[in-house]
This record gives C-alpha cells, sequence and structure tokens, in this order.
C-alpha cells in the first residue's frame, strides 16, 4: 500500500495492439458458451462501475466494484488454463480488493491496478478457444472498458503545486477625498475658578469738596 499515493500523475497506456491477431506459440484456454456469457457480463458490469467510482467513490460503490471482482476470481478458476496464468489475474485481484478495503480511496492506485486487470483480461481473451467474430466482439468489450478507465482519470487530481512568489507591490494609490466634517462635540465641564487676582494700584486723589454751610449760633452768655 505504500507504494501508491495520489501524488502519481503518470499511468500506464493502454496495451491494445495494432492487430488483434492471437498470441503465437502459448496454449489456447477452451471456454464454454456460458462461460463466454459469464465473462461479457463482467466486462460490461466493469465498464458500467468503474466510471461510476472515480466520479464518487462511495462505500456502494466501492463495494459493487468488488463484487463484480470476486465474480471475476471465480471465472478465472473455472478455466481451464495453467495455474501459473489463473494465479497471475487472482493476485492483481486480491491486490486491488484489497487497495479498495483501504479506509482511504487512493484513486491512483486504484487506477493502476484496474490497467493491469485490464492488460490481463486482454491477454486471456486472446487465448480463448473462440471464433474470429467472437474475439472481434470481445476485444470492442474490452476497449469499451479501457476507454472508461481512461475518461476516468480526470477525475483524479494531482497534488497542489507550491506556493507562487510573492509578487512585486503595486504603485501607491492616489489620496482619498477628505471626508465631511464631523458633528461638534458637546460642551466640556467648567473649569476650576481661578486664583484672585494682584491689588490694583491706588487711583488719583479726588477734587476738593464744596464749603460746607454754616454752622448755627451759639447760646447767648
Amino acid at each position: 500500500m505504500s507504494r501508491y499515493n495520489d501524488n502519481q500523475n503518470k499511468f500506464s497506456k493502454p496495451c491494445f495492439p495494432s492487430s488483434a491477431g492471437r498470441i503465437p506459440n502459448t496454449p489456447s484456454i477452451p471456454i464454454t458458451k456460458a462461460q463466454l456469457r459469464t465473462f461479457r457480463a463482467i466486462i460490461i458490469d466493469l465498464t458500467k462501475i468503474i466510471p461510476k467510482l472515480f466520479s464518487n467513490p462511495s462505500p456502494q460503490n466501492i463495494e459493487d466494484l468488488i463484487d463484480t471482482l470476486n465474480l471475476l476470481s471465480k471465472f478465472i478458476c473455472s478455466l481451464d488454463a495453467t495455474s501459473s496464468l489463473k494465479a497471475q489475474g487472482l493476485a492483481i485481484i486480491k491486490n486491488l480488493i484489497t487497495i479498495l478495503r483501504n479506509p482511504t480511496f487512493v484513486a491512483s492506485a486504484v487506477f493502476i491496478e484496474l490497467q493491469n486487470l485490464i492488460n490481463y483480461l486482454l491477454y486471456i481473451t486472446k487465448l480463448f478457444r473462440i471464433d474470429p467474430c467472437t474475439l472481434q466482439e470481445l476485444l470492442k468489450l474490452i476497449a469499451a472498458l479501457q476507454t472508461a478507465l481512461v475518461n476516468s482519470a480526470s477525475f483524479i487530481q494531482g497534488p497542489t503545486g507550491p506556493a507562487g512568489a510573492t509578487g512585486a507591490t503595486g504603485p501607491r494609490g492616489n489620496t482619498g477625498a477628505t471626508g465631511p466634517q464631523g458633528n461638534t462635540g458637546a460642551t466640556g465641564n467648567t473649569g476650576a475658578q481661578g486664583p484672585a487676582g494682584a491689588t490694583g494700584a491706588t487711583g488719583p486723589q479726588g477734587p476738593q469738596g464744596n464749603t460746607g454751610a454754616t454752622g448755627a449760633t451759639g447760646p447767648q452768655g
């Protein structure tokens, strides 16, 4: 698990060859009509489930994919193929289910294992002992599955890049207009009485008063 994380931004490329011929010098795999029906149904289910999973990795969508993978495991076990070939497919499925069971959905890891699984399905399909028309039909289904996976990569968010350098300080803006004058504040409290002033200078002497009236004549002796 530790080798996977969402910081990976490189994925396996589709491995569809230019010619869809069979794989030479490799034992073919006999397959019944019932097995073919099962194989078709599994590929179609995967094509539907994968986009839903990447757009919304809910517990239900994860379980739906795991259920389909378990059906694929049973299908691989039922094939009359070499034990090493079957073990290869079962190992991919087991690893994929382990990743899906992780509490945190790691989209890049799921993508890589699904690509490995599609490569495996393409490989064994070319080993099936079937007529050319049926082979082409299966290859088209797998191509649609590959397209669904590649399109789902758009839901995988890459790592956040480092913060850019701080830009240069812009020019100082013009001084804003003077705001309106505020209301007159309340009158302050009356200050304490000041100290008594110094005694003023003596004023000039006033004019002489008028002669008083003659007093009354005293009694005769």
